[in-house]
């Protein structure tokens, strides 16, 4: 491998690093800032939720997790974005490694596509400014 090569794999690894420890923001350009307001507080709304759990991948985690996740994800992958909506199907909704739904358990609930629930969890919040 030549060294250009090799510096151009190094630049790559060390903005991947820094997307996944939140050092750049999301790869948002597409979405309006209404919008992307509007994800935030989806993802705050999913982190204040402390009695439910989140599985992705046949693994739970906690609703603080489950955003901190997301929110990664959003950066990462989030090109394209323009709308809450959106960010549900193409981000919140299933493993892009596994392909499997997420799903969100909830106390004395069957647990349900992740995708549904956060649009619920979407409709009540209130209007992004």
């Amino acid at each position: 491998m030549s060294a250009a090569v090799k510096g151009a794999v190094l630049v790559l690894a060390a903005l991947a690093l820094a997307a996944a420890l939140g050092a750049l923001p999301p790869a948002r350009a597409a979405s309006l800032p209404h919008e992307q307001q509007r994800i935030e507080q989806l993802l705050d709304a999913l982190a204040a939720d402390r009695s439910s759990r989140f599985v992705r991948n046949a693994t739970a985690y906690s609703g603080a997790d489950a955003a901190r996740f997301l929110r990664a994800k959003w950066r990462a992958q989030g090109q394209g974005i323009a709308s809450a909506e959106a960010f549900i199907e193409r981000i919140a909704s299933r493993s892009g490694t596994t392909g499997q739904p997420y799903r969100v358990c909830s106390p004395g609930r069957e647990c349900v596509d992740a995708g549904g629930h956060l649009r619920a969890l979407l409709a009540g919040l209130p209007a992004a400014r």
